[in-house]
């Protein structure tokens, strides 16, 4: 689901490219409440960042869950690291309705919708930090300086992944005492 209908075109017909049939996109919107006890799991990867109204979407989120159903959410922390705020360089993080989470805070805002707390823990501590400039904030660094070097774009993955892909598996891991990310795991309880 998103709110963007361009988004949703895109993916639908991405997935209909590759043979997947079995997925559904639709438009729709977070803060309306149009699902009760439909999903064991609910996916929200850097999605309520840009949304002001977080605990009316997760109310909304714990309505559409079955009993016992899943809600996995990443999403910044208030810990900060994307160093794009610092850099001057605007992009999403001016989408951005506030700049993160607090563990104390998401866990409140779980809580106070009716959901159970499995598990906070933090993403992009010192390896995953590496790791994304390496292979996001580099890329588009170079992109920003001249669209050529989408040419060597490819072979600069070749290269890179190697090296980033366990850097990122290692990040999530291990248990981070401080990181740019929150990933979150929370339940619906039984009845």
């Amino acid at each position: 689901m998103d709110i963007k209908e361009e988004q949703i075109n895109d993916c639908t017909s991405f997935f209909k490219r590759i043979g997947i049939n079995n997925v559904q996109f639709r438009v729709e919107d977070l803060l309306v409440r149009t699902h009760t006890n439909e999903f064991d799991l609910i996916l929200a990867v850097d999605v309520r960042e840009h949304i002001e109204e977080d605990r009316t979407v997760l109310q909304n989120f714990a309505a559409a869950l079955n009993p016992g159903g899943f809600l996995l959410i990443h999403t910044p922390s208030d810990q900060g690291g994307s160093d794009t705020e610092a850099s001057g360089e605007g992009g999403f993080i001016g989408e951005h309705a506030r700049v993160g989470y607090g563990r104390h805070e998401i866990g409140e805002k779980l809580i106070a919708a009716g959901l159970t707390i499995e598990r906070i823990r933090y993403t992009y501590g010192r390896l995953g930090m590496r790791a994304w400039r390496l292979g996001i904030k580099t890329p588009m660094r170079l992109l920003n300086i001249h669209k050529a070097f989408f040419v060597i774009l490819p072979i600069y993955y070749l290269l890179i992944l190697p090296v980033i892909l366990p850097m990122m598996r290692a990040d999530l891991d291990m248990e981070n005492a401080t990181g740019a990310g929150l990933l979150v795991l929370a339940r619906k309880p039984h009845g």
